[in-house]
C-alpha cells in the first residue's frame, strides 16, 4: 500500500503498520502505484438487483426494481413498473412491463416485483440525475490495523458492499456487508469462497466489481513483478441468488483488463487503470456488444485518456466518469467529468460537489507523506449515494469507508 523511490507491492503490507521511510508514501489499494501516485481498487458501477427502488422502492410486498421498472421516486414505473403494493398499479402494466432502468443496467431482466408480474426486459439507458452536491460523508467502518480494504464495490439497490482486504497477519480475503434497508448501517463482514483468490499467485489478491443485480462479480488480477504492469485476465464469478455467498468461477475469461476493474451497469463497458508507467496510470475501456461476448482492445475514455487518473467509475448512462485525481500534491481526491452524451468526449474534470478529504499539514522534516487522500469511489445506480475510501497517512494509518448521499 505504501510507496518509496522502489516499488513496493500492497499484498506485502511491509509498511501497514507504520510509516515507512526512504520517500513520501501513498496509498495504492489494488496493488500498483508509485509514490505520488499508488492507486485504489476499482469500484463498481453500482446497479439494482429487482427488488428495491431508488428510493427505498424494495417493501414488504416487492416493490420495483431500481434497474428493472421502477423510477427513481418511489418503486413505480410512470410506465408500467410494479407499485409498492406487489406489481400493478393504477397505470402499471403487469409487473413492471416496460422494465426500464435507472440507469441502464443489466438487471432490467428482473423488474417485476416479488408479488406481481413478469419480468421486465433488459434496461434501455435511461439517464439519471447526477447532478448536486453529496452531503457530509458518513464512515461505515474502519479497517482494524494492519489491514487494508481496497476495490469497493456497491451492488445498485445499496444493499452489499463488496471489497478486498489486504491483511498482513492473514493474506488477502474477499468480503462483503449486506443490510437490508438502504439508510441502515451495513452488518458484520462475511467472507468468499476462497477459491476466487485462484486467479492471483502470490500475496496479492484481485481487484474486483459486482454487477448492478448482484450476482456476477467481475474480478482481474495483474502481475507486478516486472518494470510494467500489464493486463491480466478478466474473470467472472457467478452466484444463483441474493441469498448466497457462494460465488463459482466461470471456466473461461472474458477479455483482458487490469488494475482497478469496473464494469458498467449493462456490463458492455469496462474501465480500469493503466500502469504501464507505474508513475502515472492511465484510465482506459474496452466494450463489448453483448454480455455473452468477449471485452475488445481497450483505448483511453475520450477527454480523460491523457489524465492520471485511477479507479475509474462510469454512471448507468456513460455520462459520468468518476475517479480519484492526484493534483500533484501526492494526496489525491475525488473527481468527476461529464459529457453530455456517451457520443462526445468528457470535460474537464471536477471535484465540486464531491467529498473532500480534511485538510492535513504535511511535516517537512519527515520523509512520509502526512495527511488524507479519498480514493476508489462506487456509485449507487440512481447516482444518489457514492462510497469510497479515506485514507489518512501518518505514524498511524487509517483506512476508513464512508458513504455520501445527494
Amino acid at each position: 500500500m505504501t510507496t518509496k523511490a522502489a516499488w513496493v507491492l500492497l499484498g506485502v503490507l511491509g509498511c501497514a503498520a507504520v510509516a515507512c521511510s526512504g520517500g513520501k508514501d501513498t496509498s495504492d489499494d489494488d496493488d500498483a502505484g508509485q509514490a505520488g501516485s499508488g492507486g485504489t481498487g476499482g469500484s463498481a458501477g453500482a446497479g439494482a438487483d429487482g427488488g428495491s427502488s431508488a428510493t427505498g422502492g424494495s417493501s414488504a410486498t416487492g416493490g420495483g426494481a431500481a434497474t428493472g421498472g421502477s423510477s427513481a421516486t418511489g418503486g413505480s414505473s410512470a410506465t408500467g413498473g410494479s407499485s409498492a403494493t406487489g406489481g400493478s398499479s393504477a397505470t402499471g402494466g403487469a409487473g413492471g412491463s416496460t422494465g426500464g432502468t435507472a440507469t441502464g443496467g443489466s438487471a432490467g431482466s428482473t423488474g417485476g416485483s416479488d408479488n406481481g408480474g413478469t419480468a421486465g426486459s433488459s434496461g434501455s439507458g435511461t439517464i439519471v440525475d447526477c447532478t448536486g452536491p453529496f452531503g457530509a460523508p458518513d464512515l461505515l467502518f474502519r479497517a482494524s490495523a494492519g489491514e487494508i480494504p481496497q476495490s469497493l464495490s456497491i451492488t445498485g439497490d445499496d444493499l452489499e458492499l463488496f471489497y478486498e482486504i489486504e491483511s498482513e497477519a492473514t493474506g488477502p480475503r474477499l468480503e462483503v456487508r449486506k443490510r437490508a434497508d438502504r439508510l441502515a448501517a451495513f452488518g458484520a463482514p462475511a467472507a468468499l469462497p476462497s477459491e476466487l483468490l485462484s486467479i492471483c499467485t502470490g500475496a496479492t489478491g484481485p481487484s474486483l466489481d459486482v454487477s448492478n443485480d448482484g450476482l456476477r462479480l467481475y474480478l482481474t488480477c495483474v502481475d507486478t513483478s516486472g518494470e510494467s504492469i500489464t493486463a491480466g485476465l478478466l474473470r467472472v464469478a457467478e452466484r444463483p441468488s441474493r441469498s448466497s455467498n457462494a460465488f463459482t468461477l466461470r471456466a473461461d475469461p472474458v477479455g483482458l483488463a487490469g488494475v482497478s476493474i469496473s464494469v458498467s451497469a449493462d456490463e458492455l463497458t469496462a474501465l480500469w487503470s493503466d500502469y504501464a508507467d507505474r508513475s502515472a496510470p492511465k484510465p482506459v475501456m474496452a466494450t463489448r456488444s453483448s454480455t455473452a461476448g468477449l471485452f475488445g482492445a481497450a483505448s483511453g475514455p475520450p477527454g480523460a485518456e491523457r489524465d492520471t487518473l485511477r479507479h475509474p467509475e462510469i454512471s448507468g448512462d456513460l455520462r459520468n466518469l468518476y475517479g480519484a485525481l492526484d493534483p500533484g500534491i501526492g494526496l489525491s481526491h475525488l473527481v468527476m467529468y461529464a459529457r453530455p452524451s456517451p457520443a462526445v468526449s468528457f470535460g474537464a474534470p471536477t471535484s465540486e460537489g464531491l467529498p473532500t478529504p480534511p485538510a492535513g499539514i504535511d511535516d517537512p522534516a519527515t520523509a512520509d507523506v502526512e495527511g488524507v487522500e479519498d480514493l476508489s469511489p462506487t456509485l449507487s445506480a440512481d447516482c444518489r449515494s457514492l462510497y469510497f475510501l479515506r485514507y489518512t497517512h501518518g505514524p498511524q494509518r487509517t483506512f476508513d469507508v464512508y458513504a455520501a448521499r445527494r
